[in-house]
């Protein structure tokens, strides 16, 4: 799985990202990474505040790779 903040790769009994510190999601819940809010399955961005919940345009974005 993937932190829902930053993206980087956890183990999938991970509580919490050991790169950023956010909380993990459990498994086969889908968080906002910007709102924590629980996002409809295949969600380009977050029906509460908008943010663009596809990690890897994010990341592109960004300039950076996941």
């Amino acid at each position: 799985m993937k932190c829902q903040n930053c993206g980087h790769e956890l183990p999938e009994q991970s509580r919490f990202c050991s790169h950023c510190g956010a909380k993990a999601a459990p498994a086969g819940e889908n968080n906002c990474h910007a709102c924590g809010t629980a996002l409809k399955p295949n969600a380009k961005f977050c029906s509460h505040c908008g943010a663009n919940v596809n990690l890897e345009e994010v990341v592109a974005a960004a300039g950076t790779q996941l």
